[in-house]
């Protein structure tokens, strides 16, 4: 897929690595919002890693997400709302599918309750009250439509 990444969409993306001691593997993305001319989203996650269970007043930012909901997961998985990444049609070229109200849903409600930044994060991957801000309007516009 050439051109811009639409939010709430699910992509997929080839070789993705979001530490750079671990390899690059497959991982799903969502996009939730723009800043400028970047598009950020969230990871599709199926195990909680030690990182974050290390810090528990972080698992209420999970998005847990159903294969009901979204059929092209092959288990029940969470979206990690404590983090945003930088997304492009280049680095996830793949388009799965459009994201269902019930995970929009669920990715709102966890941002309600996570904290806005946590020591240690990289740059630029927090969760401001204007980034909250920002995906509420463009989970809005996408209900929308």
């Amino acid at each position: 897929m050439s051109g811009e990444i639409r939010l709430w969409h699910f992509y997929a993306c080839p070789r993705l690595s979001v530490d750079p001691q671990m390899t690059p593997k497959r991982k799903f993305v969502l996009p939730v919002m723009r800043e400028s001319t970047l598009s950020f989203g969230y990871l599709v996650n199926s195990r909680t890693s030690s990182w974050l269970q290390k810090r528990p007043h972080l698992l209420c930012c999970r998005a847990f997400i159903s294969v009901e909901d979204q059929p092209f997961l092959n288990q029940r998985s969470f979206l990690g709302c404590h983090r945003l990444f930088s997304i492009t049609v280049e680095r996830c070229p793949q388009f799965l599918e459009a994201a269902t109200s019930t995970t929009v849903q669920s990715v709102l409600s966890a941002i309600e309750n996570c904290p806005e930044h946590e020591e240690g994060q990289a740059e630029g991957s927090a969760l401001s009250e204007e980034r909250k801000t920002a995906i509420r309007t463009s989970s809005a516009a996408f209900l929308k439509n």
